[in-house]
C-alpha cells in the first residue's frame, strides 16, 4: 500500500512492495524505496535516496538542504523532478536512456553535454547528486 508521512525529524527508511510514498515536512536522512508507485517528497535533506522501478519522483528540498554523503534519485519508468535552493553545493550526474535533461540554474559544465546526459558542478561542487531514468525527463529547478 501507499506511505503518507509528515513531519519526521530524525533519519527515515521508508519502503513500499505495491504503493506511492509522499513525505512531507521531513528533515536529516531520507531513504524511500517502492517497486511499483511514485515518490513525492519535501523538506530539509542531509542524504538523500530515492528509488522507484514504476513510476516518478518528485522531491523539494528546502533551504539548508546539503548533499553530504552524496543523493541518489533512480526510477525505471517515470520521469524526475527535483527542486533545491539556489545556495545547494553539489557534484551533478543526471542522465536518461530515453528523454531530457534540463538544469534550470546555473551550473558549470563538466566534460560534454547532450540532451539526454548533464554532468557539472553547482555552486562549485560538492556531494555527489546523481539523478537517473531509463524512460522520462529529468528536470532541476532552483526554488
Amino acid at each position: 500500500g501507499s506511505l503518507h508521512l509528515s513531519g519526521l525529524r530524525a533519519p527515515a527508511n521508508l519502503a513500499t512492495s505495491n504503493g506511492s510514498i509522499h513525505a512531507d515536512d521531513m528533515e536529516g536522512t531520507l531513504i524511500a524505496r517502492t517497486s511499483d508507485g511514485s515518490i513525492t517528497v519535501s523538506g530539509r535533506f542531509d542524504n538523500l535516496e530515492l528509488s522507484t522501478s514504476n513510476g516518478s519522483i518528485r522531491c523539494e528540498a528546502r533551504t539548508g538542504s546539503r548533499v553530504n554523503s552524496g543523493w541518489n534519485l533512480h526510477t525505471s519508468d517515470g520521469s524526475i523532478d527535483l527542486g533545491v535552493p539556489g545556495d545547494l553545493t553539489a557534484d551533478i550526474e543526471a542522465w536518461t536512456s530515453d528523454g531530457r535533461v534540463a538544469v534550470n540554474m546555473p551550473m558549470m559544465v563538466d566534460g560534454s553535454q547532450s540532451r539526454t546526459r548533464v554532468r557539472g558542478k553547482l555552486n562549485g561542487g560538492g556531494g555527489l547528486l546523481k539523478l537517473h531514468t531509463s524512460s522520462g525527463s529529468i528536470t532541476v529547478n532552483k526554488i
